[in-house]
């Protein structure tokens, strides 16, 4: 072998030992490089909010009015007022339902969930009464919460 040629096989020799010098910890399952990171998970369902920031965003603008859920008149006996709504939500039976409002961890046996996604068999009309429908956001946010244990 001539000199020339020992010369560009240390070359080619040491260029695919560089190449390979990682310890295998960046490698897909398939053995190639992995390309950084999983692009972010759309499908799951929304980080559950507190009571705080469902009352805030979602009830008090939507529900909590004069002839719904506020004041001494509150339909159903359900006052959405900050002191009194977790109180009169969460673990408390629906008089018009015999279902809890919320039940904690069970958002498909909660009644509030059934009667603001408006499903069949609730008793009256889904809320809020005389406004538009809550978007499948809003609702997807309120069944989070219920899934979560409905943290205050």
């Amino acid at each position: 072998m001539t000199k020339c040629a020992m010369w560009i096989s240390a070359g080619i020799l040491t260029l695919a030992l560089l190449g390979c010098s990682g310890d295998g910890t960046t490698l897909g399952p398939d053995g190639t490089p992995a390309m950084g990171t999983a692009p972010p998970d759309t499908t799951s369902t929304p980080t559950a909010p507190t009571l705080t920031q469902l009352s805030r965003e979602i009830f008090t603008p939507n529900c909590a009015f004069s002839r719904c859920h506020s004041g001494a008149g509150a339909a159903a006996g359900m006052s959405l007022a900050a002191d009194r709504i977790g109180a009169q939500l969460i673990g408390v039976v629906s008089p018009t339902s015999g279902m809890k409002r919320v039940d904690p961890g069970n958002p498909e046996g909660s009644y509030l969930l059934r009667k603001l996604r408006g499903d069949a068999g609730i008793n009256g009309a889904q809320m809020p009464l005389g406004d538009a429908p809550l978007s499948g956001a809003q609702i997807a946010l309120v069944r989070a919460w219920i899934a979560a244990g409905a943290p205050l």
